[in-house]
Formats: C-alpha cells, structure tokens, sequence
C-alpha cells in the first residue's frame, strides 16, 4: 500500500493552478488514515466554516473549527480524519508557483524556499481569533465570494488574495531570509531558479555538480551563489528534500503496519 497521490488537475486539457471547494460532511464518522491520507503538488488552505473535524497532516492531528486556516505543504500527507454533525470548509489548492510573478524578479523566491522544505517554518494551524485581528479573515471571505460569484477576472483576486495571505504568515510567522541577493543580476536568478524546480524530480540522485551543469554554471559560482540568494547551500537543501521524501515513505510504513495489527489509533482525536 501507499499514500493516494492526487493528480494535477486539467480542464480542456489546461492545467489548473488553483482550485476551490466547498465541501460538507454531514453525518458523525472516523476514517482509517491509513486509507485516507493523500498528497499532491499543490499547496491547500483547508478554512473552517461550520461544525468541528480533526485533520491529519503528517504524522500529527490539528483541529478544525469554524475560523481556523490550516495550510498544508505541497506534497504533504494529510486528509480530514474525524468530524462531529455538520461540519463545512472551504479549500483552497494551488500551485506553489503561484506565489511568485513569472517575468518578475526571483529573488522573492527566497521567501517561498520554506515550502520547498521538509516542513514549513510555522505551524500549519491559523487559528481563527488571531486570523480575525490580522484582518486575514477578510481575504478568505473575499475568495469565496469571488469562487461562488466567478465574475470576470475572478481568478485574479484568487491569486492575489493567495498572496496577500501568505505575506501576512511570511511576516508573522517565519524568520527573514538570511541570503544577501544584493547586486545579482535577473540570468543569474532565473539559472538558481532552475536548479530548485529541478531538484523537485532529480533530489535522489543528484550533486551539487550535476545541478551547476543544468545552469551552465562552474560548481563554486553555483554553489556559493545559491547560498547567497536562498540563505542556505544547495547540498543542504538537496537533503531536505531526502528527508521529507524518507518522511513520506516512514508514514507509508507505519500505516501499513497499524492497519495490519488492527485501527489506527490517534490519541489527539476528538471523542
């Protein structure tokens, strides 16, 4: 057995960067997470509006109530395991490369390098009072009003929403990026751009030497330039990919195994 991968989602053969959901769960139930968990390469804003759900993200339980966000990373394991009566959410999933504005300048990727991660550097539940004050509230609204009315260009506010969100997480909740891009000119940017996407499908067998060759660039240029855009060595982010895809395989394992011995148990459910 293994974890369900979602595919990319593809409407008259386009490939859709964001979609949305209104989903409704209406009767008292369980899940067995070792059949429910997925993943997929789009990120996912799970918002709640009604009713109380336990969703698995990784290896840990978070609640979900009306107001609280929870932000799942691409690829990471997750799905609602556990709700009481009615319960209601929106969901939001898009591509990670929505954060960015393609023709602009890359250096804003540094910011983006903790979705890349083997986990993200805040935790993945928003709760509702705090999202309240920091007016967060606002853009969930403004983005399903706009999904539910889809008024022309209304994929725009989406992205623009997506983006005012995750501003507002970069700068509450995640520490300043440590590289210094000062004076690194856009071909520069564009070739360490590159090398992180592929690293997405080439992490396991890959160098710091076969990633400075994809960018036409010596290996001490690419490495100590990749450090100095993203705060971190491309060796090091290399392993944080391992990590996360050994994670993943671990979670795999350990569900196979609990089915086999009987239910899973989860200590942080709701009873």
């Amino acid at each position: 057995m293994q974890l369900r991968e979602e595919a990319l989602v593809h409407v008259d053969g386009w490939e859709q960067s964001i979609q949305c959901l209104f989903m409704t769960l209406n009767a008292d139930w369980e899940r067995n997470p070792s059949v429910a968990l997925h993943y997929h390469d789009y990120i996912e804003f799970l918002y709640g509006l009604e009713g109380s759900a336990q969703v698995a993200i990784g290896d840990r339980t978070y609640p979900m109530g009306p107001g609280d966000l929870l932000v799942v990373n691409a690829r990471e394991a997750h799905d609602v395991v556990l709700h009481k009566g009615l319960t209601r959410y929106f969901v939001v999933k898009f591509l990670p490369q929505l954060l960015y504005a393609q023709g602009q300048s890359l250096i804003g990727l540094r910011y983006l390098l903790p979705l890349w991660q083997k986990e993200m550097l805040f935790s993945p539940a928003l709760p509702a009072v705090e999202l309240g004050r920091s007016g967060v509230t606002t853009f969930l609204q403004e983005m399903m009003h706009e999904f539910t009315e889809k008024s022309i260009g209304y994929e725009l506010v989406l992205q623009a929403d997506i983006l005012k969100i995750f501003t507002w997480i970069l700068r509450c909740r995640c520490p300043q990026p440590q590289g210094d891009p000062s004076g690194m000119n856009s071909e520069l940017q564009y070739a360490l751009h590159r090398a992180l996407q592929l690293a997405q499908t080439h992490f396991a067998d890959w160098t710091v030497r076969d990633a400075a060759h994809a960018c036409n660039l010596s290996y001490s240029y690419f490495s100590r330039s990749f450090k100095q855009l993203f705060g971190i060595s491309f060796c090091a982010y290399l392993e944080r990919l391992r990590l996360f895809e050994g994670e993943r395989l671990l979670t795999t394992a350990a569900t196979m195994r609990n089915r086999a011995g009987g239910r899973i148990q989860y200590p942080e459910l709701l009873h």
